[in-house]
């Protein structure tokens, strides 16, 4: 506790006196800068971050929580495609990288992947965590068997690799317009912009899991909505 008293206004005390960046020094050499002005608070977390090997082809292994989440079934962080906080409301209005409208997009403006700096995973969880790809997602569904079920009162499904290893992914719904189906789906960023349009929004893919109708695919929504994110890594 002392120590994060001490770097918190170690941080406070420099983002007054200097007003531009709070730098962090990490082992490896790398300075990761931030704009003073976006710092809210530091702290320091003994959460260490599971990853489960499933045997998949590529050697992908997957979280065995959402982003911001304690549990496997809890819901954990709903957060926008491209944006790396959560918050309250989503809609185009206050989505990161446009001006206010759907038609005034600022970035990705394009088909193409998010960059490290815009994924949430990778910026929340460091290393080398990140959202996963459309080829990963579908890898998942392809090699694993599937089942829904429900694990501490909470609805999802099971996806059990060839090596017998296992994640479960709860039905946590999302956030956006009147969309949020929790308990019925669970729709999970991937880190790519596809068609680039849902219903004529600017949207990015995610795959999902049906526990209606037993379906698990892939699809893209509107990148202002809110969805919960499964992250990934290769170590």
């Amino acid at each position: 506790m002392k120590k994060l008293i001490v770097f918190a206004l170690l941080v406070a005390g420099q983002t007054a006196v200097l007003g531009q960046t709070v730098n962090i020094h990490m082992k490896d050499g790398r300075v990761i800068e931030y704009d003073a002005a976006d710092v809210d608070y530091v702290n320091f977390s003994a959460t260490k971050h599971e990853a489960v090997d499933l045997g998949l082809t590529s050697g992908t292994k997957w979280a065995t929580c959402n982003i911001g989440a304690a549990q496997p079934e809890d819901t954990g962080y709903f957060i926008a495609w491209g944006e790396v906080t959560r918050k309250e409301n989503y809609s185009w209005e206050n989505y990161k990288w446009c001006n206010g409208s759907k038609t005034s997009l600022t970035k990705y403006t394009s088909r193409g992947t998010l960059e490290p700096e815009d994924d949430a995973a990778h910026v929340m969880w460091g290393g080398t965590w990140r959202m996963p790809s459309l080829e990963e997602a579908t890898e998942l569904m392809k090699e694993c068997t599937k089942s829904v079920t429900t694990q501490n009162g909470v609805l999802g499904a099971v996806f059990t690799g060839p090596n017998g290893n296992s994640i479960f992914l709860p039905a946590s719904g999302c956030k956006g317009d009147e969309n949020n189906w929790e308990g019925l789906h669970g729709l999970f960023w991937l880190n790519s912009t596809q068609n680039n349009y849902w219903n004529s929004d600017p949207a990015a893919d995610y795959f999902e899991v049906d526990c209606q109708t037993v379906r698990y695919t892939t699809y893209r929504a509107p990148r202002s909505w809110g969805l919960s994110i499964r992250a990934v890594t290769t170590e």
